[in-house]
């Protein structure tokens, strides 16, 4: 297993030509494109420290503009050879949030949703304000805007807003799904205690606890066609639990799912392994 660590890539050394690429990590071990059979595309993110520590400021957007483009013809050349596996890169540029809830209405209810900018907002539901994309807010410390209750005549129409009908329901319900594995949990607390958003609770004293969650058959049938449609084979999905109907929220085609292994160990982690070598699992050009 070769790692490339996105976030440091100033200690690696790469070279890339029309045809292949080598690339060299900093204890010496060398990765050849040809000796590639799989390439598992695991969220990059090029942060950390470099390059704020080696290039100049007035260069830096430059450089991490390039080292992005360097990393995308690196797994391009991957996609021709067919050895990239189980998650497609970008599959969230071809599947937007209303992407994704067109394809998902065929098979679950979704909520109302609206994006606004410029525009007067009249929902005709109760409503949360949620966000479009992954982006922090730059203020110090940085902020993320979690699902939030809102009341629309306080919203700016100056900003871009996405807001979306209000579901209560019972409980937060994800599922990991790995090339046809359905592995379903939920979080313990019901959702009239605590936050609107389970995401606002991680990494401090009341981080909620995730059990496995009980599925029907005709669900299982229903996320598995969902995610044919979505042409997808990997993704973490949300939904919530109102009584007996799951309400579908998004998919995330490259979600984390680490923590959820604690629950069922390992099982998440071997059928993400398996999927790196099976064939029917590569992504195609």
């Amino acid at each position: 297993m070769f790692l490339l660590h996105t976030d440091l890539l100033g200690s690696y050394k790469i070279r890339l030509d029309l045809n292949e690429f080598t690339i060299e990590d900093p204890s010496g071990r060398i990765l050849r494109s040809g000796d590639i059979s799989a390439c598992y595309w695991r969220k990059p993110w090029l942060g950390g420290d470099e390059p704020e520590n080696t290039f100049p400021e007035t260069e830096r957007k430059f450089v991490r503009a390039q080292l992005a483009a360097i990393v995308w013809e690196i797994v391009g050349i991957c996609r021709e050879k067919r050895v990239v596996r189980l998650v497609e890169p970008a599959a969230d540029r071809r599947l937007t949030k209303f992407a994704q809830m067109r394809i998902a209405r065929q098979f679950f209810r979704v909520p109302g949703s609206v994006a606004t900018f410029g525009a007067t907002i009249t929902p005709e539901f109760e409503v949360v304000a949620k966000t479009l994309v992954a982006e922090q807010v730059h203020t110090s410390p940085e902020r993320f805007l979690f699902t939030t209750v809102v009341w629309c005549e306080e919203l700016d129409p100056g900003y871009p807003w996405f807001i979306q009908e209000r579901i209560y329901g019972d409980f937060d319900i994800t599922i990991v799904y790995v090339a046809g594995i359905i592995f379903p949990f939920r979080v313990l607390r019901p959702r009239t205690v605590g936050p609107t958003d389970w995401r606002q609770n991680i990494n401090t004293d009341n981080e909620d606890t995730w059990i496995t969650a009980q599925l029907t058959d005709a669900e299982q049938v229903a996320i598995g066609k969902f995610m044919r449609a979505a042409n997808l084979y990997f993704g973490r999905l949300d939904f919530i639990r109102d009584g007996r109907e799951l309400i579908f929220l998004e998919v995330n085609s490259n979600g984390q799912y680490a923590w959820l292994d604690k629950v069922e160990p390992y099982q998440i982690h071997h059928a993400v392994l398996d999927s790196l070598y099976d064939d029917a699992c590569s992504i195609a050009r």
